[in-house]
């Protein structure tokens, strides 16, 4: 670890929050500081205080999540709790868990501009710095595309983007590489850690992807149940503490059980055949993608962020219809079946939770469904009852969605589809602001499904996730498949990993020793 540069730019003293109508604390006596020239990791499991934690640098904590805190803290030599969040936000950048919560306007060179402008930067330096910061995040070509046309990944970057441009103090980023692919994560990550490195700013950084985020920090912050349960160089955290304990996967792939491939006599459950889909402004999303997926069969679809892999589940529910080609669900064709009725055969869990969630209690959100497809009430209070336990959210049944985690509303929108028992069920990132245990429970989940008969099909970054489980994966880019193989294949291409901008399960001893030291103590000066 490094030596401390200067006063601290951040401190935490025996710091407590209660968020209003709610009785256990998010945080408890929480202390901790990070000084100019840190980069602090800050891990833990699903609803243990984290993003709190990074409210309350900012201020959003208690001013705009009103509750009862006790403590005392200082974030760029100012009281957050006491100071207006627009003063904090112009020392403190803040990259939201949903990148959506901050991006305002309709092209991405206007959104990164944004921030600029309504400080009054003059317009030299504003296009100065916009230029910068989109050769820096490689988005220069994506300048002038619409920011609704974006994968969620791509919009992570625009968030960040507009972020940076602003020149903060203090770095606060909450999940910043939950949407993004293996490539652009360690990418981010590494800018990042070079921004650190090269002036006077600290960087908090929230992350479950810890293979490709502790190498790069100085310290580990590890939070459970809202106390500050562990605190070190990532490497001597590891070596002492069980992070599963504190739900925290370890970033080393366990061993792998793979799923068995589908009877041939099973039935075709989704067949595209030749489908091209282009966005309004002319675009190509997807370029001639075919396919058979069959019951009772588990699919992963992989590649880089923008390679088509949203737009390929907008099509199997029928919310896309191909501009040329076919989509059959069970033999439907989507161009001629309602949206309504495909629904009931495909259930989709988009990539972000807040798409698919407006009842105002977690029991009513896994009700919608079954009622509006005919269920009796109580045979629909029983459905979602089972979802929600199957999924690990029975204990929120009665909170508001809007009060939970990223991870815990995410589970909300598993257990909302579950519930009415889709024969198809799509996962658009599922492991999103999920921690160890409910990462497993959603994999064993899965395992159930397609043992049933029913047939899964998970899009994701997350090759830890799938690993164990060696399903046939679809590798994507640019709209095309670039192999159709399981996983254990797949990782074994270099020259196919290697295009489709993939990094196979991380291991401790991918990373060279020197590396790993000069981390734990600092780069060299």
């Amino acid at each position: 670890m490094r030596e401390p540069r200067g006063q601290p730019a951040a401190s935490f003293e025996d710091f407590s929050f209660t968020y209003s109508g709610t009785d256990s604390p998010a945080l408890e006596g929480v202390t901790f500081s990070i000084h100019p020239g840190e980069l602090a990791l800050v891990a833990g499991s699903s609803g243990g205080g984290k993003s709190t934690l990074l409210r309350a640098m900012i201020g959003l904590v208690p001013q705009m999540y009103p509750g009862e805190l006790v403590g005392r803290a200082l974030v760029a030599g100012a009281d957050p709790a006491r100071t207006p969040v627009r003063e904090m936000a112009r020392h403190v950048g803040y990259v939201f868990q949903d990148p959506e919560n901050q991006i305002f306007a309709s092209t991405v060179e206007e959104d990164v501009a944004f921030g600029l402008e309504v400080r009054g930067i003059p317009r030299e330096e504003i296009v100065r710095r916009v230029e910068e910061v989109l050769g820096r995040l490689g988005l220069s070509e994506l300048r002038g595309r619409p920011v609704h046309e974006l994968s969620d990944g791509q919009k992570q970057l625009v968030a960040l983007a507009g972020v940076l441009a602003l020149d903060p103090r203090i770095l606060v980023l909450d999940e910043p590489t939950s949407m993004l692919d293996p490539h652009n994560a360690r990418e981010m990550l590494g800018l990042v850690r070079g921004l650190v490195d090269s002036s006077d700013i600290c960087a908090v950084v929230v992350e479950h992807r810890l293979g490709f985020s502790m190498p790069l920090a100085d310290e580990l912050l590890v939070l459970h149940g809202g106390r500050l349960a562990a605190r070190g160089p990532p490497r001597e955290v590891m070596e002492r503490v069980e992070l599963r304990a504190f739900g925290i996967s370890p970033p080393i792939p366990g061993p792998r059980h793979p799923v068995p491939d589908p009877p041939q006599s099973s039935r075709v459950a989704l067949e595209l055949d030749s489908v091209h889909y282009a966005y309004p402004e002319g675009t190509e999303a997807l370029a001639g993608v075919s396919m058979e997926v069959r019951e009772g069969e588990l699919v992963a679809v992989v590649g880089h962020n923008g390679s088509g892999k949203t737009t390929l589940v907008r099509h199997l529910n029928g919310l896309l219809r191909p501009s040329s080609g076919s989509v059959r669900v069970f033999g439907r064709d989507t161009r001629r079946a309602d949206v309504a009725d495909l629904a009931r055969l495909v259930g989709v869990v988009f990539q972000n939770p807040d798409h698919q969630i407006f009842e105002e209690t977690v029991e009513r959100e896994a009700m919608f469904a079954p009622l509006a497809m005919g269920f009796a009430p109580e045979d629909a209070r029983r459905a979602a009852a089972a979802a929600m336990e199957r999924v690990g959210i029975s204990h929120l049944s009665l909170r508001n969605p809007v009060s939970l985690s990223g991870g815990e509303r995410k589970r909300v929108a598993v257990a909302s589809v579950l519930s009415y028992g889709p024969r198809i069920l799509v996962l658009d990132e599922p492991t999103v602001g999920q921690d160890a245990r409910n990462r497993e429970l959603l994999r064993g989940l899965i395992e159930d499904i397609i043992y049933s008969g029913r047939t899964v099909i998970v899009v994701t970054h997350d090759l830890d996730f799938i690993w164990s489980l060696d399903p046939r994966t679809i590798v994507m880019r640019s709209g095309r498949i670039l192999a159709d193989a399981r996983l254990s294949r797949v990782l074994s291409d270099g020259v196919l990993m290697e295009s489709a901008h993939l990094v196979p399960p991380w291991l401790p001893s991918s990373i060279p020793e020197e590396e790993s030291a000069q981390r734990v103590n600092g780069p060299a000066r």
